[in-house]
């Protein structure tokens, strides 16, 4: 069985702040103490844990993605 993907929580427990804290620091870095963001770095790299590309895109409100929408799947 393959082995899960690190989530922000498994950072969290490891770094010792809170999940919101982990994803303040990644999103608005100047939110969060300049040493805890610094830990939260590299717990996340040791953890081996990745942000998802669409997550990473959250913040500018603007992704790569085109949504189509169709009024019959015959269509």
């Amino acid at each position: 069985m393959a082995e899960r993907a690190p989530t922000i929580y498994d950072v969290a427990r490891a770094a010792g702040v809170a999940a919101s804290t982990v994803s303040r620091a990644f999103a608005r870095p100047g939110r969060v103490n300049f040493e805890t963001a610094e830990r939260i770095r590299r717990v996340a790299a040791e953890l081996g844990y990745r942000m998802s590309p669409l997550v990473r895109e959250l913040p500018s409100g603007r992704t790569q993605m085109i949504g189509l929408g169709v009024a019959d799947i015959g269509n």
